[in-house]
């Protein structure tokens, strides 16, 4: 009975991908800032930096399922990642549904805090968050961080 399930949730997924709408939140770690951004290494921020984004809607884009023999004509993708956000930047290999996010170089956490409103009001699926670095480089104690990363609850929208 498992196993007709597990079958039968699966295929109720393969007719139609997951749409999952991504929000990544951070620092300049999340706008992709750093060694790899600049030619030659020359760190800094560049309009065409990917960062740790790219890499995770690709791998989350390329989970599927093998159905049927098990060869590539039943494979079948189980999600489809967009991004949401205000900020745009991304080489011109990236697909512009993945460019969006909420990066901003230089923000401590509080700094982000008070954008809240607007970054939910897109209704992200997933959020990702990528902050604190620019805190540490402040001196702040690591309970302050903690603090400040406490936020109220978010209601979930279905």
């Amino acid at each position: 009975m498992m196993k007709t399930s597990l079958v039968l949730f699966a295929t109720q997924a393969l007719a139609d991908p997951l749409e999952i709408k991504l929000l990544a939140l951070g620092d300049s770690i999340t706008y992709g800032c750093g060694a790899q951004s600049l030619p030659n290494g020359g760190g800094g921020c560049a309009e065409d930096a990917n960062g740790y984004r790219i890499p995770l809607l690709s791998a989350l884009s390329n989970i599927n399922w093998k159905g049927g023999d098990g060869d590539d004509d039943d494979t079948y993708n189980l999600y489809n990642m967009t991004t949401t956000g205000t900020q745009s930047t991304g080489n011109h290999l990236v697909p512009p549904w993945w460019r969006q996010h909420e990066g901003y170089p230089g923000y401590r956490i509080d700094q982000l805090d008070g954008q809240r409103e607007g970054w939910l009001a897109a209704e992200p699926d997933l959020i990702t968050i990528h902050l604190g670095t620019n805190d540490c480089f402040q001196n702040y104690q690591p309970q302050v961080l903690i603090d400040k990363m406490e936020l109220p609850p978010i209601e979930p929208h279905v």
